[in-house]
């Protein structure tokens, strides 16, 4: 059962059995509606039926969304076991591909993890020019691709190449 359904339904009784049964706190004896006010004044009320209603919304949505829950849970055991019985087709799992590295930055198995950084921009020395391309004709035995580096002198402590 979808939930804004019950929702929707609770909603309505609710509103529907207020509107029949007026009560005190709401409606006056004639069965018009008393406004809002905090004052004690028996022409006005804490509870008008326009919060009521906006109140009654959330509410019938929680009422909902727990009678759902209940019966979900309540169920599970009969759903499980229904699932079992059925005949699935066996599914053959593939070894998916390596991925490749899709980043900008370089990525280098052989970089000491722990040595100081040459500058504060991420270990790079930025006064030198140049930059890493990826070797697509040679990779090491992991089949891991490997980068050269184009330029004057690599940075320090970054990338070395294989």
């Amino acid at each position: 059962m979808h939930v804004l359904f019950l929702a929707l339904t609770i909603y309505l009784l609710g509103v529907t059995i207020v509107l029949y049964l007026r009560p005190k706190l709401m409606f006056h004896p004639g069965g018009t509606w008393k406004e809002f006010s905090l004052n004690p004044d028996p022409n006005h009320t804490w509870m008008p039926f326009w919060l009521f209603s906006v109140l009654w919304a959330f509410a019938s949505y929680l009422v909902a969304t727990g009678i759902q829950r209940f019966l979900l849970s309540a169920g599970s055991n009969d759903i499980d076991a229904d699932v079992e019985d059925m005949d699935m087709p066996e599914v053959e799992v593939q070894e998916q591909a390596p991925v490749r590295n899709r980043s900008r930055r370089p990525v280098n198995l052989d970089v000491d993890i722990d040595a100081e950084p040459v500058s504060k921009n991420m270990g790079l020395n930025t006064s030198k020019n140049g930059f890493y391309v990826l070797n697509t004709k040679k990779y090491n035995s992991n089949h891991v691709p490997t980068y050269v580096y184009y330029g004057d002198q690599p940075p320090e402590g970054f990338m070395k190449d294989s």
